[in-house]
């Protein structure tokens, strides 16, 4: 039986922004091969606020999830780098 929190940490919101270990659980790949595919521009692209934090925008991970195969990054805005 799960309880109401868990059930809760099993979405992600539309709006905002989440660490990689905050959306793994809906990836079929490791984090490694997700880091490969946001350079080729066929994920999200991440959000560098440090050197050690990392961040992507959720409605971003929302398209991404819905439609791997055909996912395009933006390339307009380029990796972002220290906020």
């Amino acid at each position: 039986m799960r309880t109401q929190a868990a059930a809760e940490v099993a979405s992600l919101p539309t709006d905002g922004m989440s660490r990689f270990s905050q959306f793994k659980q809906f990836l079929p790949f490791s984090k490694e091969k997700f880091r490969q595919l946001c350079k080729l521009g066929k994920a999200p692209t991440p959000i560098r606020m440090g050197v050690r934090c990392t961040f992507y925008r959720n409605q971003e991970l929302h398209r991404f999830l819905s439609d791997p195969l055909n996912y395009q990054a933006d390339q307009s805005s380029g990796p972002s780098k220290f906020i």
